[in-house]
C-alpha cells in the first residue's frame, strides 16, 4: 500500500465505510469520524486494492488467525466512538 502518492489507508477505509454504511451506523452517522477510525486499523499485510486512473473502487481483505483484516485497538475506537460504544466494539 506505499506506492500511492495519497493516504491509501483514508482511501480504503473510505471503501470500507462505504461498504458497510448500514452495519456502522449504530457507531457514528458521521462518515470522516468513521474512516478516520479505520484507516488507523488498517493491517496492510491482508489488503489488496482495486485501482481504477489512480483512484481506489474496491478493497479485498484475506485474513487468517494470524493477521486480521483490523487490528482493533480500544484506544481508538473509545477516542472515536466514545467509551461506551468503543468499549462494546472491543468484546464483540
Amino acid at each position: 500500500m506505499g506506492a500511492f502518492e495519497s493516504d491509501v489507508y483514508r482511501e480504503a477505509a473510505a471503501v470500507f465505510v462505504d461498504g458497510y454504511e448500514k452495519e456502522l451506523e449504530f457507531l457514528s452517522k458521521d462518515r470522516e469520524r468513521l474512516i478516520d477510525a479505520f484507516a488507523q486499523m488498517i493491517c496492510p499485510d491482508v489488503f489488496y486494492l482495486a485501482v481504477l486512473d489512480r483512484e481506489i473502487v474496491g478493497i479485498l481483505a484475506c485474513s487468517n488467525n494470524q493477521k486480521r483484516a483490523l487490528t482493533i485497538d480500544q484506544t481508538i475506537l473509545r477516542k472515536s466512538f466514545g467509551y461506551m460504544k468503543g468499549t462494546m466494539l472491543i468484546s464483540l
